[in-house]
C-alpha cells in the first residue's frame, strides 16, 4: 500500500452546517476542518454491499482499477478479486486517511483483533494498538490527524461518521415505539416468514409516516449537510420518501434482515457476528492483507484525478455515488475521462441514490450499457437505497 501525499485537495467547497455541528466528535488541523462535517469524518461504514461492485465488474476487477474512497469500504473490499493495481480517490483526505487506518489495521492484525480495534467487539485498549502497533505505518498527514482523535479512536472508528451517528440517532427515535419489532426482525430466519412479518406488522402507517417525512431534503439540510442527500435529486413521478419506502420494501421481502450488514448498522446500530462488509468477513481477511500493497490512494476530486490518466490506462472504475455529489456537466466530464481513459474491455460501474443518471446516449458508440447486469444487481444488492448503471468499453 502506498500514499501519495498531495498538495490539498482545492475543488473541494466543505460542507455547510447543521445541528450535528454541536456534537465535536473529531478535531482536525485548521487547514483540514473544512473537511469535517458536523465535527465528524462524514462517512466511517459501509451503507454499501460491495459485492455487488464486484459482481459489476466481473473479471476488469482483476486489472488496473480505480475507486471512490469514501469510508474505504469499498475500495478494501474490491482487493478481494486480488487487483493488478487499484487507485482509491477523494477529493476529502479524511476520508483518506480513514481508509489508511482500517488498511493498516487489516494488514497489522488479525482478523479478530481487527474487528474489536474498528469497532465491532468490545476493545479496552483501541488507543494503545493505534500507538503501539498500527501509528508508526500511516502517512505524516493520517498519523498527524489519528494523533488528535484519541476519543474516535476509542470509541471504535466505524461507528464516528457524521452519517452514522445521524442514523443512529434518527433510527434510535424513530424505532422506539417498536424496539420489540426490531429485535423479532432480526431473530426471524426463514424469508417467507420475513416477508408475512413485514406486511403484517412492519409496514404500519407510523412506519410509512416517519419514511414520507424523514426523508426530505430540507430535513437533511438542517441535520446533516451532506450534499449526496440535497444537492441533486432528481426522482422522475416520486418522492424520496416514496422512492425509499420501495426500496426498503423490496430488501425486506427479498433479503432476511439477520444477514445484511447495512440494516443491522441501520436499525441496530453495530454489525452482528452475522452481517460483516466484505472486507471485514474472516474469509477474506488474507487475501486483502496480501493484496494491500497494490492499493495506492490519492487525495484529489475524481474528475481531476481522471483527466490526467492517459489513454487506455484502467480495466475498472468503481465510482460509488458520483451522481448525487455531482452536477450533470460535471458528471458528464467524469464519464468521458473515464471512458477515455478505459482499456478496450473495461467496465465501470456507479449507483444511484436520489439521482437517476444513465450512461448518456451519446457514449453509446464507445460504451455498451449492461443493463441486465444493472437490473440483476439492483435484485440482489443488500444495500437498499441504490440503484446501479454498468458499462463495457466497446474493443
Amino acid at each position: 500500500m502506498t500514499v501519495k501525499i498531495p498538495e490539498r485537495a482545492e475543488a473541494f467547497s466543505g460542507f455547510g452546517t447543521g445541528l450535528l455541528d454541536r456534537l465535536g466528535i473529531y478535531e482536525a488541523a485548521p487547514e483540514e476542518r473544512r473537511y469535517l462535517c458536523g465535527g465528524a469524518i462524514l462517512y466511517t461504514a459501509a451503507d454499501e454491499d460491495n459485492e455487488s461492485e464486484l459482481e459489476g465488474l466481473g473479471e476488469a476487477a482483476k486489472g488496473s482499477v480505480v475507486s471512490i474512497t469514501g469510508s474505504g469500504c469499498r475500495s478494501l473490499s474490491l482487493l478481494v478479486a486480488r487487483p493488478e493495481e487499484l487507485i482509491s480517490v477523494d477529493a476529502n483526505p479524511l476520508q483518506n486517511y480513514l481508509l489508511e487506518l482500517k488498511a493498516t489495521s487489516l494488514l497489522r492484525l488479525e482478523h479478530p483483533e481487527t474487528l474489536a480495534f474498528l469497532g465491532v467487539g468490545e476493545d479496552p485498549d483501541r488507543w494503545r494498538t493505534y500507538r503501539t502497533a498500527l501509528r508508526d505505518s500511516l502517512s505524516p498527514g493520517a498519523r498527524e490527524f489519528w494523533d488528535l482523535n484519541q476519543r474516535a479512536i476509542e470509541r471504535g472508528v466505524l461507528y464516528t461518521g457524521a452519517h452514522e451517528t445521524h442514523f443512529r440517532r434518527t433510527m434510535r427515535l424513530v424505532l422506539a415505539p417498536r424496539r420489540s419489532l426490531v429485535d423479532e426482525l432480526f431473530s426471524i430466519e426463514r424469508l417467507e416468514d420475513q416477508r408475512r412479518f413485514y406486511h403484517e406488522r412492519w409496514n404500519s402507517w407510523w412506519w410509512r409516516l416517519c419514511i414520507e417525512q424523514g426523508i426530505r431534503p430540507a430535513f437533511y439540510r438542517l441535520t446533516l449537510p451532506d450534499p449526496s442527500y440535497t444537492a441533486h435529486v432528481e426522482i422522475p413521478g416520486s418522492s424520496p420518501g416514496r422512492y425509499i419506502h420501495g426500496r426498503f420494501e423490496h430488501t425486506l421481502t427479498s433479503h432476511l434482515a439477520r444477514d445484511n450488514h447495512v440494516l443491522s448498522w441501520m436499525l441496530l446500530g453495530r454489525y452482528s457476528s452475522t452481517a460483516l462488509p466484505l472486507y471485514l468477513r474472516p474469509e477474506h481477511h488474507e487475501t486483502i492483507k496480501q493484496s494491500l500493497e497494490a492499493m495506492r490512494i490519492e487525495t484529489a476530486p475524481i474528475g481531476d484525478f481522471l483527466a490526467q490518466i492517459p489513454d487506455q490506462a484502467f480495466d475498472a472504475y468503481s465510482l460509488s455515488d458520483i451522481s448525487g455529489w455531482t452536477s450533470v456537466a460535471e458528471f458528464d466530464r467524469i464519464l468521458d475521462h473515464a471512458t477515455r481513459s478505459a482499456r478496450p474491455g473495461a467496465r465501470f460501474c456507479y449507483r444511484n441514490f436520489f439521482t437517476k443518471r444513465e450512461i448518456p446516449p451519446r457514449l453509446h458508440d464507445r460504451v455498451e450499457p449492461l443493463d441486465r447486469v444493472a437490473r440483476e444487481l439492483e435484485q440482489r444488492d443488500l444495500s437498499f437505497a441504490y440503484t446501479f448503471q454498468v458499462g463495457e468499453v466497446r474493443s
